[in-house]
């Protein structure tokens, strides 16, 4: 089975790939659009890839502090968390593992504990993206349709189900019991993890760490787009900017192809010929974001001692998180 999805995620991976570059070849005029990006536009979109590290970094640290209920030492942190980042960009996943243990070693976060921070950060960061989105939509672009559909209303959807789903979860766990041993140590697992998520909710002053980093991180990813799509002739509005930013962030949670490459630029694309930016600009401006992040995330793991940490990758590729 796990073979069939490999097979089918490189055919995806195959198609989406060759879709954009016959595109390109039957639309070379607009792939001359990559020379207007000057040097000080790129040297700004650099910085601000930084700036989306540094913060990412910052609030996954907030929520790994509350639902490890420690203190966690900035310095290492983010040495750790710029090593698994780079960890994740060569081998998928590889990264998520030895956070888990590298935060067990110097923190003392249990595998559960930080299984609930990076469950509550992702839940957390997508229920804020949506409901920026949501509210933008509603406000700058509430007629605005896609494929037949508003999009509004489509957001506010997904947006209240995303919201509900750990709630309504946790209310099912707890109403179904299961006699099996290791589904009964699972379904465990899982109740405190939901149970440690929902909990911190009611932390006022936590919330508003989180959500006061999450506008500040919303802002930054608006500009670098908005820098891309200048630099491609485009003037997107905010709701537009908006509206890639929740699917960008949408994008790593469904992951269908590594880093969903091909996938993601098809995509932009799509949405780009729908919102009146262009098909071409918006494949150009995921490609040419995913290059500057991927090279800062590079540096970044380079510089903090991540091919040292890849070399040595067999002493806990093959560890789990089930302790």
């Amino acid at each position: 089975m796990k073979q069939l999805i490999k097979i089918f995620k490189f055919a995806i991976l195959f198609a989406s790939s060759v879709y954009i570059v016959v595109f390109f070849i039957t639309n070379k005029e607009d792939l001359k659009l990559i020379v207007n990006i000057g040097v000080i536009p790129l040297s700004g979109l650099c910085m601000l890839s930084v700036l989306y590290q540094l913060l990412h970094g910052f609030r996954f640290k907030i929520i790994l502090s509350k639902c490890g209920n420690t203190n966690i030492h900035t310095g290492k942190w983010f040495r750790i968390f710029f090593q698994t980042r780079f960890l994740n960009m060569i081998v998928p996943q590889l990264g998520n593992i030895y956070r888990g243990i590298a935060v067990k070693k110097n923190f003392n976060v249990s595998y559960t504990d930080y299984i609930s921070s990076f469950a509550s950060f992702a839940w957390m960061d997508t229920c804020f993206n949506l409901t920026i989105a949501t509210v933008a939509i509603a406000i700058f672009e509430p007629t605005l349709v896609i494929v037949g559909m508003n999009v509004a209303l489509l957001a506010f959807i997904i947006t209240a189900v995303v919201i509900l789903l750990p709630y309504l979860t946790y209310s099912i766990s707890n109403k179904v019991q299961i006699k099996y041993h290791r589904t009964l140590w699972i379904q465990g697992k899982l109740k405190q993890v939901l149970d440690t998520t929902i909990t911190n909710l009611t932390d006022a002053r936590y919330l508003l760490k989180i959500v006061t980093i999450g506008i500040i991180a919303t802002v930054r990813t608006i500009a670098f787009y908005y820098i891309l799509f200048r630099c491609f002739d485009a003037s997107p509005g905010v709701a537009v900017l908006i509206i890639f930013y929740a699917l960008f962030k949408l994008s790593s949670f469904i992951v269908i192809t590594p880093g969903n490459i091909g996938i993601q630029e098809i995509a932009f694309g799509f949405l780009g010929s729908q919102l009146g930016v262009g098909m071409s600009e918006g494949i150009l401006v995921c490609a040419v974001g995913r290059v500057i992040s991927t090279s800062v995330i590079i540096l970044l793991g380079v510089m903090f001692g991540g091919i040292g940490l890849l070399k040595h990758r067999k002493e806990y590729s093959k560890s789990d998180l089930k302790q």
